[in-house]
């Protein structure tokens, strides 16, 4: 009934689009479509052209243009991309939007680390200063691993718990810094939300075994999670919960369960899992590819917001996952909640030959004093994987299976110091 629901929200937002946004009203006119004779939701997937970022956000297309009915008053707020890819785009917010978005977000807090039992304050070290709003504590740090290390070490005894929201790899540069200092991440009421870039199991045992103290990915507190979102859509469209997060390196472990699942082969890097929780994001997997893997389009459902996408793909691979398929792989797997969505990455980065992009990552945090002496930030030049070392270490001998180049700090961006602040590009 849910998913029927759903189909049905998607046609009315597709059909709001097409009344009240001038952008798509042109879109649709130069695709000779007619938004009358869309009526069902199979008219909705079979007709409805697929529209991409750099469509949307082209010089050609003003903010009235995006804009409902050309209606730009009102947003108090917009969220911005970096631009890494070429195309800059954003996502404009007003009063009812934040007021959502604090609901929403104080509903995670509440189902994921039990905040009202548990009040915690939120540091929110997500780049170029991207804001959410929450009933609880917010303080925003951007990608200052020295204020964060101070706030965490001030208020670590003065609340029940912390939470930090971050992209991967400045967590682990956060992580690493603490370890240096001597700070035990174990003796830290502490949580962590990773999002904003694809990164693999082995990093996820890295992160989850520094965080409690050595002891064991697992432990009921000091806990991962983790979240997709998009700029222009919304901040948490999926989300990692621990179960999803075990259920994953599982399946890492086992080489028949990587082939059966996604048609790997030993030792490559096995797709994030992600619960499809959001309310206002229809998902589509559009896909003519065994085992249903293609790439994630997804429509805005809430007509009430400044603009709405409708079928917009998103550049990332996915591929929709039922229990049945899983199960038998994790003996007494228990029911799981939401649908679940494998997350591969982006395209360009998964058909890279002859090494992925995920593949290599899975492989740099496997060693755990190769993880711990590293950056995280690579280029692939001239068939060599040149791997940035963190600051103060010099190369040393490495056994691993990829032809891996140890690169100084500074020399590996040419004197310049390596940003958090953008999406890292490997090639």
């Amino acid at each position: 009934m849910q998913e029927n629901n759903n189909h049905l929200a998607a046609v009315t937002a597709f059909q709001h689009a097409a009344e009240k946004i001038a952008f798509y009203q042109k879109f649709l006119q130069e695709n000779g479509v007619e938004a009358s004779s869309i009526k069902t939701y199979e008219d909705f997937v079979e007709r409805v052209p697929v529209i991409r970022k750099e469509v949307v956000f082209s010089g050609e297309n003003s903010l009235v243009d995006i804009c409902a009915l050309g209606e730009v008053e009102g947003f108090v707020s917009a969220i911005v991309s970096s631009g890494t890819s070429g195309h800059f785009s954003y996502g404009l917010l007003t009063a009812d939007d934040v007021k959502q978005q604090r609901v929403m977000v104080d509903l995670m807090m509440n189902q994921f680390f039990g905040a009202s039992e548990r009040p915690p304050i939120i540091i929110n070290m997500l780049p170029m200063g991207v804001s959410f709003a929450s009933s609880f504590p917010v303080i925003p740090t951007s990608v200052r691993s020295d204020i964060v290390l101070k706030l965490i070490k001030t208020f670590r005894s003065q609340v029940a718990q912390i939470i930090l929201i971050t992209d991967p790899h400045f967590f682990k540069k956060v992580i690493d810094e603490g370890k240096d200092q001597g700070l035990d991440w174990s003796d830290v009421p502490i949580s962590v939300v990773i999002g904003g870039a694809w990164f693999p199991d082995s990093l996820v045992t890295y992160l989850q075994t520094s965080l409690q103290g050595g002891q064991g990915r697992y432990r009921e507190v000091n806990q991962l999670f983790t979240t997709m979102g998009m700029t222009e859509i919304g901040l948490n469209l999926m989300a990692g919960t621990p179960d999803l997060i075990d259920l994953r390196h599982k399946i890492q472990q086992q080489p028949d369960a990587l082939r059966q699942l996604f048609g790997l082969a030993e030792n490559s890097a096995c797709p994030e899992l992600c619960y499809y929780m959001s309310p206002f994001v229809h998902i589509e997997i559009n896909s003519d590819e065994p085992g249903g893997r293609g790439e994630i389009i997804l429509t805005q459902l809430d007509t009430e917001a400044k603009t709405t996408l409708v079928r917009y793909a998103t550049g990332d691979i996915g591929q929709f996952m039922t229990s049945e398929q899983l199960a038998p792989f994790v003996p007494n797997l228990p029911s799981l909640p939401y649908p679940i969505v494998a997350l591969w990455g982006r395209r360009e980065e998964i058909e890279l030959t002859p090494l992925s992009i995920p593949d290599i990552k899975e492989g740099l945090y496997k060693d755990p004093k190769l993880a711990s002496s590293i950056t995280g930030h690579f280029k692939l030049v001239d068939g060599k994987i040149r791997v940035q070392l963190r600051p103060g270490l010099t190369p040393f001998v490495i056994d691993n299976v990829l032809p891996i180049e140890l690169v100084p700090y500074l020399e590996f961006t040419t004197n310049l110091e390596l940003s958090y602040e953008h999406k890292w590009k490997h090639t």
